[in-house]
């Protein structure tokens, strides 16, 4: 059976560099990790890989690293893939065997030595391009659906490994590679079905339960992808990516302590993985240790220097230590390293509008949502978040009725889910709890608008400006409504009003009126109105659980519920120059 290294490939993209040396922790340590660059240097025994008929068929190049454990005297005892194409793997594990390293000392303490062996696959033009090799039995077909894998050639991998099953029906990586394909392309219960079959082969497969803990854990089964991921590490304690995914699926559940925990875990057990520091990383920022966060994240950016997403995330926990310079240096990287990369765009716009210039601010707040990704995955977030948040929303409710916070929540979800009346529903009872809260009635009085229910709306929009006659977005508001009663005088005045209280709103609020006006003289143009926040957000929230749930598989992302000619009343430059949260927006891809 093959191991567990290939489907760790495949689950999370595993990618090293060169690696600090660590000093030991106590006289006799077990081993020391080093770059790429001292391996180099203490070698004495050089073996290069034979590049594979196979792989020189199916035109496979490039470089594959092999992470490798060298003993006290010299030889190399364990040689594990961590990232290459699956044709050009067994043949780069192989020669890294056959290394021999100069024995390495410690203090006069012999020691192990662990780095990363980096082989490159060369192919040349003068190479003759072999005719793909037709693959004759099981084992072939699955090495075959691997590369077409590796290619995201997700439906020729299906093809392959079914054609695999077919020839041996008992055949458990078959089922086990087609779960993984099958759960690249959304069809989960597939996946599911595949994992089971493999389990039922073989119940001591560490490959199959980590397969089964992956699909529970991207269908929202924490408890039951927990389960099989312990399974798997119980079957195999040192698979990478059955610690990496159960730390996931633990950071889901808000067990952060426990994710993290097995999180550092996979990292002992390899260094090199930049998808974990980033899990890791993100896991610390939840729990508020801004300092261990901005450390995963170095690590990442030491690793590899071009990871546009490694400078958004350490830019984002910059920003929540007050460092503003610095996250603005991180957000300017990640967007000269992405050009089209929408979240550094939002998180730098946020940092424009602290520092007053509203122009920047805006240009970055649209450029961000010009971007189809970015948008497509603020609402897939929103929806999983909210599928994750439903049931502990409904069991602080039932514990405590007069939980206003969370009816509150709930109004959030609720409008995710497109269930207005339930989300007026919610956002009456928050009012009936706390009367004086002004944005309550302005958030009720946004989703009356939405219904059409403009006399409810106003009125709603009138208490508020009672209870906080000092906010320009009241003003805004109202006046928005009346415009499209018709009312252009009352209006104005609100309009005017506000500006009194805030100028810096002028640009948003002329854009604001003339897509009024726009929507009077179009009367079926559907318009979306979106508020700020109806509670006050939460640290964790910014990192919705999907975007963890299983965050090394290489997923589609759900398409967006979004219509594609939908219009967003409150234009982009009301939010970025006034500070106005947009729920759609504010999650940090």
């Amino acid at each position: 059976m093959k191991s567990l290294v290939c489907l760790a490939a495949c689950l999370f993209a595993l990618t090293s560099a060169l690696a600090q040396s660590q000093s030991p922790q106590n006289s006799k340590p077990r081993y020391i990790k080093v770059s790429g660059g001292v391996l180099q240097g203490i070698v004495i025994k050089k073996v290069s890989p034979l590049y594979p008929p196979i792989a020189k068929a199916a035109r496979a190049s490039g470089k594959v690293e092999v992470q490798i454990t060298v003993s006290e005297q010299g030889k190399v005892i364990e040689a594990t893939v961590v990232s290459g194409h699956p044709l050009l793997r067994d043949a780069a594990v192989a020669a890294a065997k056959q290394w021999v390293f100069k024995p390495t000392e410690l203090s006069g303490v012999p020691v192990k030595v662990q780095g990363v062996l980096t082989f490159n696959f060369t192919l040349h033009d003068s190479d003759p391009a072999a005719p793909e090799a037709i693959p004759s039995n099981a084992r072939e077909y699955l090495a075959r659906g691997e590369s077409r894998m590796y290619k995201d050639d997700a439906q020729g991998a299906i093809a392959d490994f079914t054609k695999a099953i077919e020839l041996d029906p008992q055949f458990v990586d078959g089922y086990s590679g087609r779960a993984l394909a099958r759960l690249t392309t959304n069809d989960l219960d597939g996946s599911l079905a595949d994992a089971n079959k493999a389990i039922e082969i073989n119940p001591r497969s560490a490959e199959a339960y980590l397969v089964r803990g992956s699909v529970r854990l991207h269908r929202l089964d924490l408890d039951g992808s927990i389960a099989d991921l312990s399974r798997a590490i119980e079957l195999n304690p040192k698979a990478i990516a059955a610690w990496h995914e159960r730390g996931v699926a633990r950071n889901s559940r808000g067990d952060l302590d426990g994710g993290i925990a097995d999180l550092s875990k996979a990292i002992a057990l390899h260094p090199f993985g930049v998808n974990t520091y980033k899990e890791r990383g993100a896991a610390r920022r939840k729990q508020g240790d801004l300092q261990g966060a901005t450390a995963d994240f170095n690590k990442v950016i030491d690793l590899n220097p071009n990871d546009p997403e490694a400078y958004n995330k350490r830019g984002e926990a910059r920003l929540d230590k007050g460092d503003k310079t610095g996250a603005l240096a991180d957000f300017n990287k990640a967007i000269e390293l992405d050009p089209n990369y929408g979240s550094a765009y939002f998180n730098r716009s946020s940092i424009h509008r602290a520092n007053g210039d509203l122009d920047k601010a805006a240009a970055d707040f649209v450029r961000a949502n010009e971007e189809p990704g970015f948008v497509k995955e603020l609402w897939s977030r929103a929806s999983l978040y909210r599928k994750l948040e439903e049931k502990e929303i409904s069991q602080a409710i039932a514990a405590n009725p007069r939980d206003a916070q969370a009816y509150g929540r709930r109004v959030t979800a609720r409008i995710i889910s497109g269930d207005l009346d339930g989300a007026i529903a919610d956002a009456t009872k928050v009012i009936d709890l706390e009367p004086r809260d002004a944005k309550s009635y302005d958030n009720r009085g946004a989703l009356l608008m939405s219904k059409d229910d403009l006399d409810g709306a106003i009125a709603d929009f009138t208490k508020a400006i009672k209870l906080d006659p000092k906010s320009p977005l009241f003003y805004v508001s109202r006046g928005s409504a009346l415009l499209l009663q018709g009312k252009e005088a009352e209006a104005r005045r609100d309009f005017d009003r506000c500006l009194e209280l805030n100028p810096n709103l002028k640009p948003g609020l002329e854009r604001q009126i003339k897509a009024i006006k726009e929507r009077r003289a179009s009367p079926n143009r559907e318009i979306v109105f979106r508020r700020h926040r109806t509670t006050p957000r939460r640290r964790d929230e910014n990192q919705t659980a999907k975007h963890s749930v299983g965050s090394g598989l290489r997923l589609r992302r759900a398409d967006s519920r979004r219509g594609a000619g939908d219009e967003t009343l409150s234009a982009p430059a009301i939010y970025a120059e006034s500070g106005r949260t947009q729920p759609s927006a504010h999650c940090h891809a």
